[in-house]
């Protein structure tokens, strides 16, 4: 199963005829289980146990911040995803992908239903409370969405970049030079022997291949123009070798090419920087503005084409209405003052570096409040007058005595510490910074992981739909929205290794022949001097598809929704099988071939996948027994676990003293 998420493999694949002789010469005794065991038994189970790991670390965070985003499948299916960041213990910044599933009225994508969605899935890891921040992109849709769960939006700020950029390459001036570019681009995609050509002109043992623009791709159009630029001479000899080719490039193209990309390299850089996942990236929001301001406005003077003049003027118009305003939110500026590379020194403007220290000094005085256990002040201890004898003055140390400290003042004198200390060099790790920092720094720490938590854009909504994109791959669109968000999930959590789920062991795996749980069976000596028998009790997998289970009720046979599966067992008269929905109480299981209907006598019908032994504990007035259930069948959808009266009288159910057996 592992395998499958890692790799993000379809769950047909078991049944591959390459992948089944494979397994054959590895062991020939091997019999693999089928796609439905792999669907309905062991990813919910996989899923269920990395879910359960996340969910004991999400219990000891107190801030985290979340993105989400919306992403239609090859299959045409909405499906909205959200991600959740925080600093943990180690100061070590987590990313987490809480749910990649459909909207709660799949046909509605308004923000009342998008915000909905959202709570739903916040309430069910109980993170409602905890959340700082929510980074959506610039949608006008989730801004009010985040207005609904009246949570503090923060707009993405690659997304930001690229819309600014988008407005630059849809000026009527640049717009023949970018046609030609990607013209030039798809006629070389297009034809294999202009493509070899140009490979062989470029003289190079690993030769470079031309980059095709695509609106929905961050950068892709300064990326076209670059490569093309530092492969002209190869492209211009495969051109003109080549039959209907498009005229190669020009000098004076080539000229509006290099100022082009020039103007645009610093969002490039920009973007690539604001974009990584493993490091704080809302701190360098601000400093970034102001990079790219400079940078930008550096080249004023070079530029000679009327194109790239142009771009120019529109870029210094339009700059400020884009970026001007992050100076003055709370969370980039909060995040820069905290980032010990940056401090005031990563501002632009001076009234802004006074709002954002007082704000901060705010923030440290309600931290401080809620730390302090009782009130920082000497003067709750009654002053002891100084011995006359043994001091002159008096009157100094009743003062001394007397004096008291507030939660503000501390603040102030925190912030004061930390803003005239030198600065970090660029190539510091914040989060390493002020763990290592002293615990009088404290509150500092807390307002870390609360600010420098946040991403500065959603990217990791979009990570989560590449790997959603390769799940629902052609051979996987018929894929529920129910095993996507298990497959989701348990791929992002497979590949990151974190959090891992608990490896078995001897000490929880119970060998089966000779019931103890001191080693497997294959390490079993009595076993081995047995001549190595197969199971005392073999069962087919094979059973009538047509059984009926009679006089269930109803409520047994309703799908579970939002509460938990009952672990309980309910006695039922009328039932003739053992049925339970809990695959983790096996403790041997046998995937049937296929399916097998469960009906009710109310015509309600369910699916069986498989069936085992079950041990259970069964109270009496007198002793504790625990009670082996053999032909205990696995029902996914049933909502609680029955006991039938006619198996117990039937079939086997072997009742020991459980002294000693937990």
């Amino acid at each position: 199963m592992l395998m499958i998420a890692r790799d993000v493999q379809p769950f047909s694949m078991v049944e591959d005829e390459g992948f089944r002789d494979l397994m054959q010469h590895m062991d020939p005794k091997y019999k693999i289980p089928s796609r439905t065991f792999f669907r309905e038994v062991m990813l919910p189970k996989l899923y269920k146990d990395l879910k359960k790991d996340l969910e004991c670390e999400l219990e000891d965070v107190q801030y985290v911040a979340i993105t989400t985003d919306g992403w239609t499948s090859r299959a045409n299916e909405a499906y909205i995803t959200v991600t959740c960041h925080f600093v943990d213990k180690k100061f070590q910044l987590v990313s987490a992908v809480l749910s990649t599933a459909s909207l709660l009225t799949p046909t509605n994508h308004s923000a009342l239903n998008i915000a909905d969605t959202i709570r739903q899935v916040l309430n069910e890891w109980k993170l409602l409370h905890k959340v700082v921040t929510i980074v959506t992109d610039n949608d006008a849709t989730m801004k009010k969405a985040c207005e609904h769960l009246q949570m503090k939006h923060f707009p993405c700020f690659a997304h930001t970049i690229n819309l600014l950029v988008q407005e630059i390459l849809k000026l009527e001036i640049i717009k023949p030079i970018l046609t030609k570019c990607k013209t030039v681009v798809a006629f070389m995609k297009r034809s294999s022997t202009a493509m070899t050509k140009f490979k062989e002109a470029q003289m190079v043992t690993d030769p470079l291949g031309l980059i095709q623009e695509v609106p929905t791709r961050w950068n892709s159009a300064f990326q076209m123009m670059e490569r093309i630029l530092k492969t002209n001479g190869a492209l211009s000899i495969s051109l003109l070798g080549t039959a209907k080719a498009p005229a190669p490039f020009s000098a004076k193209e080539i000229s509006v090419l290099e100022e082009l990309c020039s103007l645009l390299r610093p969002f490039e850089k920009a973007t690539k920087l604001i974009s990584g996942g493993k490091y704080p990236t809302m701190s360098l929001v601000i400093p970034i503005v102001c990079e790219m301001q400079i940078q930008v406005f550096s080249y004023k003077q070079s530029f000679k084409s009327p194109e790239a003049n142009l771009a120019f003027n529109f870029l210094s118009d339009r700059f400020n209405d884009r970026f001007g305003n992050y100076e003055t939110r709370t969370v980039p500026r909060m995040a820069t003052l905290i980032d010990p590379r940056f401090k005031k020194q990563g501002f632009q403007r001076t009234n802004n570096t006074d709002q954002a220290c007082r704000a901060l000094e705010d923030e440290l005085h309600n931290v401080i409040k809620n730390l302090a256990q009782e009130p920082s002040t000497s003067a709750s201890i009654a002053p002891t007058p100084p011995n006359s004898s043994s001091s002159f003055f008096t009157n100094l140390q009743l003062k001394i005595n007397a004096k008291t400290t507030t939660t503000r003042s501390d603040a102030i004198i925190l912030l004061r510490q930390h803003i005239e200390s030198g600065n970090e060099p660029e190539t510091c790790d914040p989060l390493h910074f002020w763990m290592l920092c002293s615990n009088n720094m404290q509150p500092f720490k807390e307002l870390t992981k609360k600010f420098l938590c946040i991403p500065a854009t959603s990217c990791e909504s979009e990570r989560a739909f590449s790997k959603a994109g390769q799940i629902i791959s052609d051979r996987r669109t018929r894929l529920k929205s129910e095993a996507t968000e298990g497959a989701t999930g348990s791929a992002l959590f497979a590949s990151s290794g974190k959090p891992k789920s608990k490896k078995k062991s001897k000490e929880t795996d119970s060998c089966h022949y000779y019931k103890k749980r001191v080693h497997w069976v294959t390490d079993c000596k009595k076993w081995i001097s047995d001549g190595r028998p197969k199971s005392n009790a073999p069962q087919s997998n094979t059973v009538d598809t047509n059984l009926t289970l009679v006089v269930v009720s109803e409520d047994a046979l309703k799908m579970e929704t939002n509460s938990s599966v009952d672990t309980g067992w309910w006695i039922d008269n009328g039932a003739t099988k053992l049925v339970t929905s809990c695959p983790d109480q096996f403790v041997d299981f046998q995937e049937l071939h296929s399916p097998c209907v469960i009906k009710a006598a109310g015509k309600e019908s369910l699916k069986a996948i498989g069936k085992g032994t079950i041990e259970i504990l069964s109270f009496t007035k007198d002793a504790t027994l625990k009670m082996t259930l053999t032909d205990v069948w696995y029902v996914p959808k049933i909502s609680k676990n029955l006991f039938s009266v006619l198996a117990a009288k039937l079939f086997s159910i072997q009742q020991q003293p459980s002294a000693g057996w937990k």
